[in-house]
């Protein structure tokens, strides 16, 4: 980088767009992602939905206007339209838009909250998370400004329904009763919706179901760890297996937990006990076994479960932070949101075990930044753990510039870990699947260590 090039200000960062929730098409032709600005606190966030070619061989296109909250992008199972949520009509309903462009289609008119849309391997039908609709007692609160709220007793559990795309019916399906749905995995083959849920709103452990969407009825696999997500199907000799991710106790980071659906009884094993780097993400893969996000130090690694082992093993490793890991049917394109040392984030698309281009440049003012330079350090405890940490010198010094002021992050993980990537924001849409990301103290430190002038 020149001497010359510019610093970077705090309204580089507060200004500008992040990409997150990539999701690339059945067929690996495309991949759909939702742009939002950083935005500010307590402000209307208006997110637009983009789609770009995973080969690169296009640049990416805006696929809405971006004049509402266009987020949750999931694809049709001909590949040839994207399905998403949006709140342009004051609540969060579901849409479709062709991949040609062209105006939205909405598909609901609820007057509960959908939180989540499953296009279904029936084309006819899509799954969805919805609280149900108000009730006349809740509509004389609202009438008469009646806002006391009670923890517990006012917040709507997400229930499972499935659309008819042809008659608009949206019919509840009966089996999980009142539980909140949590997070749904459709099967490949459209047999059967696997859910993740909860006693109530109020994050409790989870229990794993398996639902015959024909009969409405569903079959508990037992509960399940702290936190768990991230649920998968794969097939092995015939048999349909779930995997997830979740928390063993003592809480020390997330595990892979495997059931087999078909068996009398419902035994998780950890198909993770004993290896060295945690995982982070699940991606199904309708045609294989899934792949998988580990946390390796500062760095990403993508894995692949090895069916007749069931142990992961490593297909191949990514510089820095990746996320949001998604795949076509046949497992062989994947996308991730990606960030590296001078790299801020964005959507990255290839083979997973072969290397990974970038498809979106959501802030290309970064790309001109004079950066500090962001060291690698490496830490023995004195039980013999090895820990891992980062240095970043003030903009165009270097040690022997030295000594600077020091401001120190400390986190102990493994949980939301500090990897190698630009440090201009944390915990934002590409590490957490969210819209709204959250300003990092590090671009402060940043600033602050360059000295007067420099913000």
């Amino acid at each position: 980088m020149s001497e010359d090039a510019p610093e970077l200000t705090a309204e580089l960062v507060v200004d500008g767009a992040v990409p997150s929730q990539p999701a690339v098409s059945p067929d690996g032709r495309w991949v759909a992602y939702v742009v939002a600005p950083v935005g500010r606190e307590g402000e209307h966030c208006l997110c637009a939905l983009w789609l770009a070619a995973a080969d690169g061989s296009s640049p990416p296109w805006k696929l809405t206007a971006g004049t509402a909250a266009d987020s949750d992008p999931r694809w049709a199972p001909d590949s040839a339209s994207v399905f998403f949520l949006s709140d342009r009509t004051g609540s969060r309903q579901l849409y479709r838009v062709r991949v040609g462009g062209g105006e939205a289609e909405v598909l609901t008119d609820w007057r509960g909250e959908i939180s989540d849309a499953w296009p279904l391997a029936d084309a006819r039908l899509v799954a969805v998370v919805a609280t149900d609709e108000p009730t006349e007692e809740d509509k004389r609160r609202r009438a008469e400004r009646d806002d006391a709220f009670v923890w517990g007793q006012q917040l709507r559990s997400g229930r499972l329904r499935v659309l008819d795309l042809a008659t608009g019916e949206l019919r509840t399906v009966d089996g999980l009763g009142h539980r909140h749905v949590v997070e749904l995995a459709a099967r490949p083959d459209g047999g059967a919706l696997a859910a993740i849920s909860w006693a109530g709103p109020e994050q409790d452990q989870g229990e794993l179901h398996v639902v015959d969407l024909e009969t409405g009825t569903a079959r508990e696999l037992g509960r399940i760890g702290t936190e768990a997500r991230s649920p998968v199907w794969w097939q092995a000799d015939g048999c349909w297996h779930l995997a997830y991710l979740a928390m063993p106790e003592p809480y020390c980071g997330d595990a892979v937990y495997d059931v087999a659906v078909s068996a009398a009884a419902a035994v998780h094993r950890d198909l993770t006990a004993g290896m060295a780097v945690c995982p982070a993400e699940l991606a199904q893969v309708a045609d294989g076994p899934p792949l998988a996000l580990f946390a390796d130090g500062l760095d990403t690694a993508i894995y692949r479960l090895d069916p007749d082992l069931l142990r992961f093993g490593c297909v191949s490793a990514l510089n820095g932070l990746a996320g949001s890991l998604t795949a076509c049917r046949s497992g062989e394109v994947i996308a991730a949101l990606a960030s590296t040392s001078y790299e801020p984030v964005n959507v990255h698309a290839g083979p997973p075990g072969g290397q990974l281009i970038r498809l979106s440049d959501t802030q290309p003012a970064l790309r001109a930044i004079r950066w500090g330079s962001q060291e690698r350090l490496s830490y023995r405890a004195s039980d013999g753990l090895g820990l891992d940490g980062l240095l970043i010198l003030p903009p165009g010094r270097n040690r022997a510039d030295g000594p600077f002021p020091l401001i120190t992050l400390v986190h102990g993980g493994p949980d939301a870990r500090y990897a190698d990537l630009c440090r201009a924001r944390h915990k934002s849409a590409y590490a957490e699947g969210r819209i709204m990301p959250t300003v990092l103290a590090d671009a402060v430190a940043s600033w602050l260590l360059a000295g007067p002038g420099s913000a």
